[in-house]
């Protein structure tokens, strides 16, 4: 009587979870990107679409590529990296990327890699070595 029992409960268990099982997507019926980008592209009223090339006035050159975004970065913020980028330059003598960005904090390599780019092209940092073992002093 008790198995009977037990075995009523777990077939009506079974059943209530399987009505809560998600249905199952085969490969064939899953979307494919290619499929929803076909099914916008009809939505879309041809007229509504752009044309497909752009001219430039023959007095700018088209560009190509990503628009640089310099809003974010006020005046004062670059001179207060290249400052620091400078002292720090400064009271180690040599000194090379990682030795920078240990002591200057919320500032990324990368930001103080371009920061040193520019104070090499502007004449007021020397550049020694090559990639990793790059090293930066004072001229």
């Amino acid at each position: 009587m008790n198995a009977e029992l037990i075995t009523r409960e777990a077939h009506s268990l079974l059943q209530e979870v399987a009505g809560y099982e998600e249905p199952r997507l085969f490969l064939d019926e899953a979307p494919t990107l290619s499929g929803i980008a076909k099914q916008a592209l009809r939505r879309e009223a041809p007229q509504a679409m752009a044309p497909s090339r752009i001219s430039a006035p023959k007095d700018q050159p088209l560009r190509k590529g990503h628009i640089k975004d310099t809003n974010g970065v006020s005046d004062t913020n670059i001179k207060d990296r290249r400052e620091a980028v400078l002292s720090v330059i400064r009271d180690k003598g040599r000194a090379s990327i990682k030795d920078i960005s240990t002591l200057i904090r919320d500032v990324s390599e990368k930001t103080i890699q371009r920061e040193l780019l520019a104070l090499i092209s502007a004449g007021m940092v020397l550049k020694q070595g090559e990639r990793r073992w790059s090293t930066y002093s004072l001229p």
